[in-house]
């Protein structure tokens, strides 16, 4: 996902996986550009040790939207 695209997204990450709010999962070492997402049903044990090190930390974040810049 680029800066461009107008669709607001929250999401954290670790050095190797980026995990999305909707529940999409990218490994960054291997899929840069972010073109295929793991869900959870088919993640590998890896990928579901850094879903469960990352989900926790989206109920320390602020669950609204920013307001658009003017």
């Amino acid at each position: 996902m680029s800066g461009r695209n107008s669709r607001f997204a929250r999401y954290v990450r670790n050095h190797d996986y980026k995990l999305y709010d909707d529940g999409r999962l990218f490994d960054l070492s291997a899929d840069a550009e972010e073109e295929f997402p793991f869900t959870a049903s088919n993640d590998n044990d890896d990928r579901a040790a850094a879903r469960k090190q990352l989900a926790p930390i989206f109920d320390q974040m602020v669950k609204e939207k920013p307001p658009k810049p003017v």
